[in-house]
């Protein structure tokens, strides 16, 4: 029996004033945090990236707008047994759970 297992990336991204900024190339999880220890360690009182995942994802589920180097967000959907990702307009008008919601950046 064959397992796949779906490689995913993540990148280091700044988040400062409501506005966000990708500072890495994708990376696997291990190398994101690594890098991440590695300013950590350089600089510890320093404004520190987060490590946010990159999604596939091309547009919003609730108005269709092609996403652009965003900031967007999944949430399990009500209905099905599918994920569905909005974009930050969206998510807030939906009032989804921010909590229960998987921070993710569409990278074009």
């Amino acid at each position: 029996m064959n397992i796949f297992k779906y490689k995913h990336e993540y990148v280091l991204v700044y988040f400062k004033d409501g506005k966000h900024k990708v500072a890495s190339p994708k990376l696997t999880f291990k190398e994101a945090h690594e890098q991440r220890k590695l300013l950590w360690d350089i600089n510890p009182l320093g404004l520190l990236p987060t490590v946010v995942e990159v999604t596939d994802a091309q547009r919003c589920f609730h108005c269709e707008k092609m996403f652009d180097n965003e900031i967007v967000y999944e949430v399990k959907s009500q209905t099905t047994p599918l994920y569905e990702v909005y974009c930050l307009n969206c998510a807030e008008a939906k009032a989804i759970d921010f909590y229960d919601a998987k921070r993710q950046v569409c990278i074009s």
